[in-house]
């Protein structure tokens, strides 16, 4: 706890917050670069189950991980 309150106040945001957007941001370079299953990457990343990655993969990126998966790949295709 001592930690994350140290975290806070030198970032301004949780470390929860913080160690969720690193993990977000490795899954989309997955989900963009890779046909790896979003199950499986969600354990890749670091979220103990999928609905917790799915939860938080559209919190904050707004779109499923699925959806983004099909964008991002779609983009790639056009290049």
């Amino acid at each position: 706890m001592y930690m994350s309150k140290i975290f806070k106040s030198h970032t301004g945001e949780g470390l929860l917050t913080y160690i969720n957007q690193v993990r977000i941001k490795h899954a989309r370079e997955l989900l963009a670069s890779s046909g790896i299953n979003v199950d499986e990457i969600a354990v890749m990343v670091g979220f103990s189950n999928s609905r917790s990655f799915r939860r938080n993969f559209q919190n904050l990126t707004g779109v499923t991980a699925s959806d983004y998966r099909r964008r991002a790949q779609s983009d790639m295709s056009q290049e």
